[in-house]
């Protein structure tokens, strides 16, 4: 602690004009409009996180009203989130090339497909299952996309891009909670089914709209 403290650090006062937060904002959204990737990754993340705070509605709903309201069976199923979550973060750590954007849409096509699996069929071993691989992709595309994101943003922008696409996917949680909140109270297990056939529409919308953004940028 004392060699810490000894250590002299000259201030460094910088000339620069700092940016407020609207021109932050403004001016880091001009730069993500002329990315595609980036305007991809960032649609993505806000869909991926309405659906997903769906499903974590969904879990203590059908604990306590199909599976016997067992609180022990609801710690598993977050524990095997949890374990599928450690599984994606392995994969992408021992893979040897760099990620690419489009395997975000097989990750995430696969959790859609869990969801309405989940949804169709209500399984406790099931919808355990669907929670370890339902972890796993969730982790992938998160690992994926911050990574995506520091190798296609220049320096001076990397803050401004990292705050949006922080924006995006835990601004549009509370959303989820409060649309499917609703929902699961009519639907049950069967909103599932809802919250997969909306993942699946809406990844179709953001690939369509990136490959005409893509268009244009040429």
């Amino acid at each position: 602690m004392g060699l810490y403290l000894s250590i002299r650090y000259p201030p460094h006062h910088s000339t620069q004009a700092t940016l407020g937060i609207k021109a932050s904002l403004l001016t880091g959204w001009r730069y993500v409009w002329q990315r595609p990737i980036l305007v991809e990754t960032i649609a993505l993340g806000g869909l991926l996180n309405v659906m997903y705070a769906a499903f974590k509605l969904v879990l203590p709903y059908d604990v306590q009203h199909i599976y016997g309201g067992q609180s022990a069976r609801y710690s598993y199923l977050l524990i095997a989130m949890a374990v599928g979550g450690i599984l994606g973060g392995l994969r992408l750590t021992l893979a040897k090339r760099l990620p690419r954007h489009q395997q975000n849409y097989g990750d995430l096509g696969l959790l859609a497909g869990m969801l309405l699996l989940a949804g169709a069929f209500p399984n406790y071993w099931m919808l355990l299952g669907s929670s370890v691989v339902i972890g796993f992709c969730y982790t992938c595309f998160d690992i994926r996309a911050l990574t995506i994101t520091q190798e296609l943003t220049d320096p001076a922008y990397l803050g401004r891009m990292f705050g949006l696409l922080f924006l995006a996917m835990d601004a549009f949680q509370p959303l989820g909670s409060f649309i499917f909140g609703f929902v699961t109270d009519e639907l049950g297990n069967a909103t599932l089914l809802l919250v997969g056939s909306c993942f699946l529409i809406g990844l179709v919308g953001i690939y369509q709209g990136y490959q005409r953004l893509a268009r244009r940028s040429r």
